[in-house]
């Protein structure tokens, strides 16, 4: 049996989540990452990310949440939400006998529990069967409505907070040999490339998954 006090085999237990059944938290989730996305307050990344830290408590989260409008929003506890949100695979639909294998596979855990924590197990299983009662209706209407909020954040960030009539443009600078430019500023200017290119590696990662769930 699985101690879920401890920290390490919790994080151990929501890989392994995501490894097998990620799929089940990415469609519970998908009406909620269309809704942050749309309301512009986070990007899904940091919205992710602040409920991972959030330790399942968090007043400030929980009131957000419940000022989104988006279907079946009652349906999922705050805490069931912090870990679908975590597990997020992306996924083809499924047969009638891969969901009775995932099912069974689950029961047995929930009963011996020697891999995944009980309570992640309990909400697994909910969100298989959201999947069974919602997946054929709504995916593609779900995963439309998800890449068309991507899309409207994309064009967001590349429209400029100030729109002048003429470009600026920065004077021309005469070009000094990197043998003869002072350290630092060579330093300071090659850690800010590096630094773009990790921002734009990260907003770009969660429209490459989307990409391979359209086109899978």
């Amino acid at each position: 049996m699985l101690d879920e006090s401890n920290r390490v085999l919790q994080d151990m237990s929501v890989l392994r989540c995501d490894a097998r059944f990620g799929y089940y938290g990415m469609f519970a989730t998908l009406p909620l990452r269309t809704a942050v996305i749309t309301c512009n307050a986070y990007d899904p990344k940091s919205f992710r990310l602040a409920l991972r830290r959030s330790f399942h408590t968090s007043t400030t989260l929980t009131s957000f949440i419940r000022t989104l409008d988006f279907p079946d929003s009652e349906l999922f506890t705050f805490e069931e939400i912090c870990f679908l949100m975590q597990i997020q695979q992306p996924f083809l639909p499924r047969s009638r006998q891969q969901l009775e294998t995932d099912r069974q596979e689950l029961t047995h855990e929930a009963r011996h529990g020697t891999r995944i924590f009980k309570s992640h197990v309990r909400i697994l299983l909910k969100a298989l069967s959201f999947w069974e009662l919602r997946h054929d209706e709504k995916w593609e209407e779900w995963r439309d409505a998800l890449t068309a909020a991507f899309m409207e954040e994309r064009r967001r960030k590349q429209v400029s907070p100030e729109m002048n009539d003429e470009p600026h443009r920065l004077p021309r600078r005469e070009y000094v040999p990197r043998s003869h430019r002072p350290l630092n500023t060579t330093l300071m200017r090659d850690m800010q490339v590096l630094k773009t290119q990790d921002y734009e590696a990260i907003d770009d990662n969660e429209h490459r998954r989307w990409n391979l769930m359209r086109h899978g």
